[in-house]
């Protein structure tokens, strides 16, 4: 008779109730510089959807962080959630009228209020359909912000698109395309080097920049030996990146890229 493990009973908790909403998704946990829980989630009340923040240090009651910006969110497009040198960025797929554009919404303190909206794209346009893809964000140091994405409309639909901040995402700049082709689900992180991540056609491919923004190695199809990496996942840590992702066939491999 094979053993059976314990069962799992999760004694977690409850986050943002006071959403008066039946329907939350798209969850996405942080921990502060300093420790705290943050998660950030979407919510359709009745007053308006939106983007919402709780936070540990108040019982995890939430705010909208997305308060200030036209629009809502993009139902069906995830969002990212990163603490800066003071505050933290949300960035997200926003929905005015069908133009998708990629906002960002700042807090410039940690006390949970969001005080900042702006648009990270300006090439969406308008998209009649769900786009199914949202930003990801990483943070070079002490505010200079990276948020990528890939393009679901506009002349570069299909692109890995990637925009810059020098102030913690309160202004974005420079938008422009690292790789055309296909781009599907990227993933950033930093590490010596800024890397990128994405999936067309199902060939996972990696490439990077070593000054974070205006130059870029040649992408590196994610070749394991038993098939490449359909959709590549990054994660970094003290300074390290690694890729980590599954073949057509099952098999999930990592690797170390510096």
């Amino acid at each position: 008779m094979s053993a059976v493990g314990p069962t799992l009973t999760f004694a977690g908790t409850s986050v943002g109730n006071d959403a008066d909403t039946a329907f939350k998704d798209f969850p996405k946990a942080a921990l502060s510089p300093d420790g705290e829980i943050w998660i950030a989630f979407h919510a359709y009340p009745k007053g308006g959807a939106g983007l919402w923040v709780a936070r540990e240090s108040t019982d995890f009651a939430s705010v909208k962080a997305t308060a200030g910006a036209d629009g809502v969110p993009c139902e069906c497009c995830p969002h990212d959630l990163l603490f800066t040198p003071t505050g933290a960025a949300v960035a997200y797929r926003n929905n005015v009228d069908n133009d998708r554009d990629m906002w960002a919404a700042t807090a410039s303190d940690r006390s949970g209020a969001f005080d900042g909206w702006t648009p990270a794209s300006e090439q969406e346009g308008t998209i009649a359909f769900c786009p199914m893809e949202g930003p990801r964000l990483a943070d070079l140091s002490t505010g200079e912000l990276r948020v990528v994405w890939s393009s679901s409309g506009g002349p570069y639909a299909g692109d890995l698109r990637l925009a810059r901040s020098s102030d913690g995402g309160v202004s974005w700049e420079d938008e422009t395309s690292v790789l055309g082709g296909g781009s599907e689900q990227p993933s950033i992180a930093v590490g010596t080097k800024l890397w990128l991540a994405d999936a067309p056609a199902d060939q996972g491919r990696v490439v990077w920049s070593a000054d974070g923004w205006s130059s870029w190695s040649e992408p590196e199809t994610l070749e394991t030996g038993s098939g490449v990496i359909v959709l590549p996942a990054l994660a970094a840590g003290d300074g390290k990146v690694l890729v980590a992702g599954s073949t057509e066939s099952g098999e999930v491999y990592a690797r170390r890229l510096e």
